[in-house]
């Protein structure tokens, strides 16, 4: 077996990572409590192409929080979910339709409402962000947030598409979908360079680079640990 092979992932999922996170934050013995979580946790749900694995984890949240499948899947169909409001966009103003850079978008315009959110925003490495106009607007919450109004077109569209999305959400909501955005962007960066350096290792490999092999290796299990712990 070659060493790029022994790089496979074999860790615990991304989405029962992020699942267990929400119901450790939560207090499920109350209303409110069990209110977040599925809030949470059936956004991330929703986002799941394959209907065998929604169906796995509705089943599993609904073991943990003692609620009907039934009951979760009637508030996942009328709930705001990444996967039922993407729609088809234009690459226009720094708005993409790569789902990295919708993350990212969402994320942002969360920003653009809301102060908290905004200071998550100022702790994430700018570079993490897809895409120019993301990677400067991230920069500026840091530096020079209170001049967003004389910005370019790329926030006016974001501060459409947060009345459009957020409009009505508690703050707690836009806090926990905030975490989970920035969850999964910084993920997708680190499957990105993971991605990079698995090229790099075969190529390394080809010429018979022991040295550069164990290197790359190394860092690719590095970052495994970090996506999937």
């Amino acid at each position: 077996m070659s060493l790029w092979q022994a790089a496979i992932d074999a860790c615990e999922p991304v989405v029962d990572w992020i699942l267990r996170q929400y119901y450790k934050n939560n207090n499920i013995t109350t209303a409110a409590g069990k209110r977040t979580y599925t809030t949470a946790g059936l956004a991330v749900v929703a986002s799941l192409r394959d209907p065998v694995e929604q169906e796995h984890y509705l089943q599993k949240m609904s073991n943990k929080i003692d609620v009907s499948v039934e009951v979760l899947r009637a508030k996942m169909k009328h709930e705001p979910s990444e996967k039922k409001q993407r729609k088809p966009v234009k690459v226009k103003q720094g708005i993409t339709s790569r789902p990295e850079s919708e993350l990212a978008d969402n994320l942002l315009a969360l920003a653009l409402i809301d102060r908290e959110v905004a200071k998550l925003v100022v702790n994430v490495p700018s570079e993490i962000f897809p895409g120019e106009a993301a990677r400067n607007l991230a920069g500026q919450l840091k530096t020079n947030p209170d001049d967003l109004q004389n910005s370019t077109e790329y926030v006016k569209i974001l501060s459409l598409r947060a009345d459009a999305r957020y409009a009505g959400w508690s703050e707690q909501d836009c806090y926990h979908e905030a975490t989970r955005l920035i969850r999964r962007i910084k993920d997708e960066y680190k499957k990105q360079q993971k991605n990079i350096l698995t090229i790099a290792l075969r190529d390394a490999e080809e010429v018979g680079d022991e040295v550069k092999m164990r290197k790359l290796l190394k860092e690719i299990q590095e970052l495994n640990k970090e996506i999937y712990s």
